[in-house]
């Protein structure tokens, strides 16, 4: 089962194909939810990218973003969920911008998706579940896996029907890699991109997120995230260590001053990237909070600029990220 549980509206979910119309590799596992999950997600934001709706999607723009809010606001239901949710957000958009920056920041901004993780901390308790263990407290997994790091292909999506690790065409995303590589040999390749246990639930997702978006050549940086046989991962000991809620923040932090006002400025909104880039850094959620009337203006403000403008800012930022390539 997955770990993000996303409920989409009804008037979407009624707009995708039936279970048995779907690919085979996504329904391979008819007894677990996530093939259907991962489908259900890429099915609607395969839509987003330069807010393109065929008639036969039947979602204009406005509706869209709605949709967007909600799908943001309901992973449920524990606070893990929630932080992973930005981070799941400000990945996703990293090489594909949205239909408005500005309307992805509102949206995170939602009240429903700053869920206060204090309270959420204290419902934890009271409801008897473990406690966090302390940063380190856990053996850090290393590869026992039998392959050269040198010769790892990272490649993008699922490849559970792919070549076998060995192959010199095998090509597996970062965590599949990862869990085949802390599996023993004597239980064959275990190949799956879940979540390892002792990595960050919010790093996991953002992590295969970024495995998707960058390009072939880049994601084979993220190698030196893999575990060695004698080096343990970064992101091993990062389950439970507290900083979950930290790691989300930088998220949305880096969406709304960092990702939104590049967007505004290729727009010619120079005043309302300035007032987000202004904003003080988001560390918690009074910071998130204090930021909302300054994101919603920016949001209004944008839209006001009309749609041409996006048009032109998105095409201007993709010929710029291909002359820095």
């Amino acid at each position: 089962m997955s770990d993000l549980q996303v409920a989409f509206p009804a008037s979407v979910a009624d707009l995708m194909p039936a279970y048995d119309d779907i690919p085979e590799d996504f329904r391979r596992n008819r007894g677990e939810a996530r093939p259907w999950i991962r489908f259900q997600q890429d099915w609607f934001f395969r839509g987003l990218p330069g807010a393109v709706f065929t008639p036969k999607d039947g979602i204009d723009k406005a509706t869209a973003m709605r949709h967007l809010a909600v799908i943001q606001g309901s992973f449920e239901p524990k606070h893990e969920h929630k932080e992973a949710a930005v981070a799941y957000l400000a990945s996703l958009w990293l090489a594909n911008p949205p239909v408005s920056p500005a309307d992805v920041a509102a949206a995170a901004l939602q009240p429903d998706s700053l869920a206060d993780p204090d309270a959420d901390r204290q419902a934890e308790l009271a409801e008897g579940r473990t406690a966090r263990q302390p940063r380190g407290s856990e053996p850090k997994m290393t590869a026992v896996y039998p392959i050269d790091l040198s010769a790892i292909r990272l490649g993008k999506g699922s490849h559970e029907d792919g070549p076998p690790p060995g192959d010199p065409n095998c090509e597996l995303c970062l965590f599949e890699w990862f869990n085949v590589l802390v599996t023993p040999p004597n239980g064959g390749p275990h190949i799956t991109d879940d979540c390892p246990p002792d990595v960050s639930k919010v790093l996991h997702i953002f992590g295969m997120r970024l495995n998707d978006a960058l390009p072939n050549d880049r994601r084979q940086e993220l190698v030196r995230f893999l575990p060695g046989p004698d080096q343990p991962s970064p992101l091993a000991g990062t389950r439970d260590d507290g900083l979950d809620e930290t790691r989300s923040y930088m998220a949305l932090d880096w969406l709304i001053r960092t990702y939104t006002p590049a967007w505004l400025d290729l727009a010619g909104l120079t005043a309302e990237a300035t007032a987000l880039r202004d904003l003080r850094r988001i560390v918690d959620l009074v910071a998130a909070q204090a930021a909302g009337p300054v994101v919603r203006d920016a949001q209004s403000k944008a839209a006001a600029a009309g749609d041409a403008a996006w048009a032109a800012a998105g095409a201007a930022a993709r010929a710029a990220a291909r002359d820095a390539a």
